[in-house]
């Protein structure tokens, strides 16, 4: 059987658009002569559309793409994912007591539904899991097949079982999952067994999966151990958002047969594409990449976000310090956009040193991008003259940071543009930085990247550049995993500042605590004492004169206070790219209410 893998890229709250790519997907497809079309999860409006779910007209606005979809069926086997609203066994409303939302996959045929052996539900499968952890909320929106099983046991057997689908006189059974049905390791039901144990032909698991590091590593080893008929994965690229976490699928669709072995791939670096694989001859073929995964998220994110919320058409305005985090954000901008959508400010101060003047023109020079310097020094002088008493020093530091936030957002609402965050994850977790100064924009593209994920970056954007872009004295040297500057990093809001991050280790520390699972920190206290911590990471800890156990929970302790102390901000950051499992936003998330200390070392 020839089978066309269709990798598209999907775009929340466009279903004419997608449907518009699924028809010439399908229509090339019929060309090659191929017998059955796998598009991912939810390719008709996106998966995360929030409340969108709720508004009954629109999901019945979605639901209609479905016939359209039917009609392209002739003489070739489709399977989708889209919204289904129906009655299922006498079910009609869902928990909210709207009509019954369902998160399903369809298969159709010579424009009719493809049935079972049983007649039952043709052309339909539920999702029967649905993940309600991280980004995730389906339970807010869709009954479940598993919810359904609860009420009726025929009805889960008569869903689960395959499709039979004939083509050129051979009988082929082919079974249907969504998503979070292969993952089903931590559910009681296991769905992928009891598909497998009814020996399909072919299981098909339709998906749109968020990227985070690695996961694709993670993915192809979970497939792996899965796999025990033939197996088909497909999953959607995309650059979707859940308001505070702007999500990126990565594609990354697989085929494994059912040994476990991988025999065909399609380009998992955020790649749109049409693969056809003949299941009886299989064809692996390899992918060579020039850039990091994490390099090309990051530029895909920006490119996307650019293209859905803004046409691609405004101007990106950026605040160019001459530290690292700007000099990365406006080589990830001009890589992404170009050079011509950019416009870069420096606004410096009577602190602002020659070197970060300097480097700031160095970065425009380099990548093109248009740079203008306009020192804010009248501007303090005028703000300060307002107040009857002096201001102190921590309060004139703001207003310098609120001062540069006043001008970017008065020259993007001159250019009609908008303006790019600069923060890093470990200056947002401990809350360096101002409300309505440096913590404006419309994205940040760092806002989850620790300050040793920045340097790693910076130093791959040389290297493909084969140039010093990012200016080799905001890199930091790594000795033995130990950062060393040739200046310490600086806001340079007053005279020698320098930044209180213990650089290195706390950024390993703030990943941690974040990461899931949970228990973390516990362990890593317990490991400290009981002197268990690897040789890397007692490195750093001795260079920073934290390897006692006084300075150790001293340093400790400050930094939960800052972390507990940072939400208000926090929330009101701008959408941050999301690349780990334990970002800031709908992913980790908190509440300003102040928690009691439970630790016991830390009481």
């Amino acid at each position: 059987m020839k089978i066309s893998i269709a990798q598209i890229k999907v775009i929340a709250g466009q279903p004419s658009q997608n449907f518009e790519t699924i028809k010439l997907f399908v229509g090339e497809a019929i060309k090659n002569k191929v017998d059955l079309i796998v598009f991912p999860e939810m390719c008709v409006g996106g998966y995360f559309i929030g409340d969108r779910y709720l508004d009954e007209d629109y999901v019945d606005f979605l639901a209609t793409f479905n016939d359209k979809i039917l009609a392209l069926s002739q003489n070739i086997g489709i399977i989708w994912g889209n919204i289904y609203l129906g009655n299922i066994d006498g079910i009609n409303k869902g928990r909210d007591g709207r009509p019954a939302r369902y998160n399903a996959a369809f298969f159709a045929y010579n424009k009719e539904y493809v049935n079972r052996e049983d007649g039952e539900y043709p052309g339909l499968y539920i999702k029967h899991l649905n993940p309600d952890y991280r980004v995730f909320d389906d339970s807010r929106y869709f009954l479940s097949g598993l919810e359904l099983m609860r009420s009726n046991d025929e009805l889960l057997s008569s869903m689960l079982k395959p499709f039979i689908f004939t083509r050129n006189s051979h009988k082929y059974k082919i079974s249907l999952e969504v998503c979070e049905d292969l993952w089903d390791d931590d559910y009681t039901f296991k769905v992928t067994s009891t598909i497998s144990s009814q020996n399909p032909d072919l299981l098909v698991n339709i998906s749109s999966s968020p990227w985070t590091l690695n996961k694709e590593k993670a993915r192809e080893r979970h497939l792996s151990n899965k796999a025990k008929v033939m197996t088909v994965y497909v999953n959607a690229i995309s650059m979707q958002d859940v308001g505070k976490n702007v999500l990126m699928l990565d594609g990354g669709s697989l085929v494994y047969d059912a040994n476990g072995n991988k025999i065909a791939q399609a380009n998992d670096r955020f790649v749109e594409e049409h693969l056809i694989v003949d299941l009886d001859n299989p064809f692996l073929k390899s992918f060579a990449h020039q850039h990091t995964k994490l390099l090309d998220a990051l530029i895909f994110a920006i490119k996307e976000f650019d293209k859905t919320m803004f046409k691609a058409k405004v101007k990106w305005i950026i605040g160019l310090s001459g530290g690292i985090d700007s000099a990365l954000n406006a080589a990830l901008l001009t890589m992404a956009l170009g050079p011509n959508r950019i416009l870069a400010y420096n606004l410096p101060s009577r602190y602002n040193s020659r070197k970060t003047i300097d480097n700031a023109q160095q970065i425009a020079t380099k990548l093109g991008i248009n740079l203008e310097v306009h020192s804010i020094e009248n501007l303090i002088k005028a703000s300060k003259e307002i107040f009857t008493n002096p201001v102190s020093e921590a309060v004139e530091e703001n207003i310098h940071a609120r001062l540069r936030g006043h001008v970017l957002s008065t020259l993007a609402q001159t250019h009609g543009g908008v303006i790019c965050n600069n923060g890093n994850k470990l200056e947002v977790a401990l809350g360096y930085c101002t409300l309505y100064g440096d913590t404006i924009g419309a994205l940040s593209p760092l806002g989850d990247l620790t300050k040793m994920q920045v340097n790693e970056l910076s130093l791959e954007i040389n290297h493909l550049y084969n140039d010093d872009i990012i200016p080799k004295n905001l890199i930091a040297n790594l000795i033995g995993g130990i950062p060393h500057y040739d200046f310490a990093p600086s806001a340079e809001l007053k005279h020698n500042q320098v930044d209180p991050m213990k650089w290195g280790y706390h950024d390993w520390l703030l990943n941690k605590i974040m990461t899931f699972p949970t228990r973390k920190l516990s362990m890593f206290i317990e490991d400290f004492l009981e002197h268990r911590l690897d040789q890397e990471t007692n490195n750093l800890l001795k260079h920073y004169k934290l390897d006692n156990e006084v300075a150790f929970f001293a340093d400790l302790k400050w930094f939960l206070n800052n972390l507990d102390n940072a939400v208000f901000k926090r929330i009101q950051m701008p959408p941050i790219v999301t690349i780990s499992r334990g970002a800031f936003g709908l992913d980790y998330r908190e509440t300003q209410a102040k928690i009691e200390q439970y630790l016991k070392h830390l009481n």
